[in-house]
């Protein structure tokens, strides 16, 4: 209990630094403390999974223009895309945190795959020429690698407001990043991309509906920040690494009311067990168990 505490309690003091200071703050947090920086099996398993799923709902566009949202330190999605045939993808942050190394680090995990021959039951629909292109890049020691070896174009900046023409865009991807968005946030960027999305083009979204403080602490439930009224949130929660706390209804509607059709949508429930266990707020005591349960939602969406 007391390392998700002491978690929210470090984040919430760094979220009040001056924004240079506090993203710098946090990487040497999760470098040093927490230990959370690098790229885990585990972590690459699951992005890498969900990267396919993308991969999966845009490939009849993929000579389309790509938007993802939320770059972070590892390109997993981007990395894939490329594999993939996807040829302009333009990534999006607030702040950008990738680097070379971390780059490096996604395509050598491919490449290691690929070398496996199990690259293929991953991304049945990568192409051997790009694979081959990759594992140039990174043999290659008289330069880093960079975002363009991989068709890729890192955008800093307000995602609802991108300096992109209408209609530019054929694919927009996130991965476990719309649940750290507040909805008054949010809203705006999902309107923001119906005005760049193309009349025959589609989202691909998967979200984490799990509280995150658990992925760090094992004796905490996925629904333990279910149990707080907003209120309290409001004091535990912080700008750093948000969690807007939105269940499967929540997102359905918020997609409803931008102007989004849902053509195909899969989630993943924890355990009844496990959710019963916790007191809920009343804002969720309200909601029925089945969506309260949901800790993994990925949705397409077109426009309506």
């Amino acid at each position: 209990m007391a390392s998700w505490i002491a978690k929210a309690f470090v984040q919430k003091a760094i979220s009040g630094l001056p924004s240079d200071w506090g993203h710098a703050a946090n990487d040497f947090f999760r470098r040093h403390v927490t230990k959370g920086a690098g790229l885990s099996d585990r972590v690459f398993e699951e992005r890498s999974t969900a990267a396919a799923r993308h991969v999966e709902a845009g490939l009849s566009i993929r000579d389309q223009p790509v938007i993802e949202l939320g770059t972070g330190w590892y390109p997993v999605v981007p990395v894939a895309l490329y594999l993939c045939g996807f040829s302009s993808i333009t990534s999006v942050d607030l702040v950008q945190h990738m680097n070379a190394e971390g780059l490096r680090d996604v395509a050598l995990r491919f490449i290691d795959l690929n070398d496996r021959q199990t690259l293929g039951e991953l991304l049945p629909h990568y192409e051997a020429e790009r694979i081959e292109r990759l594992r140039q890049v990174v043999a290659d020691t008289s330069r880093p690698a960079t975002p363009a070896d991989v068709g890729l174009t890192l955008m800093t900046g307000d995602a609802s407001r991108l300096p992109l023409p209408d209609s530019y865009a054929g694919f927009i991807v996130s991965n476990s990043v719309l649940e750290h968005i507040y909805p008054d946030v949010l809203k705006p960027i999902l309107v923001e991309f119906h005005r760049l999305m193309r009349p025959d083009g589609c989202m691909s979204h998967a979200i984490d509906l799990s509280d995150h403080f658990s992925h760090l602490a094992g004796n905490l439930t996925p629904y333990n920040f279910l149990r707080f009224s907003d209120r309290i949130w409001r004091m535990i929660d912080n700008h750093i690494q948000a969690q807007n706390r939105l269940r499967l209804d929540d997102y359905r509607a918020l997609f409803d009311q931008t102007g989004w059709a849902s053509t195909f949508e899969t989630s993943k429930s924890g355990s009844f067990e496990l959710l019963g266990r916790v007191k809920l707020d009343r804002r969720f005591a309200a909601k029925a168990p089945e969506v309260n349960v949901v800790t993994e939602m990925l949705t397409t969406l077109v426009l309506a």
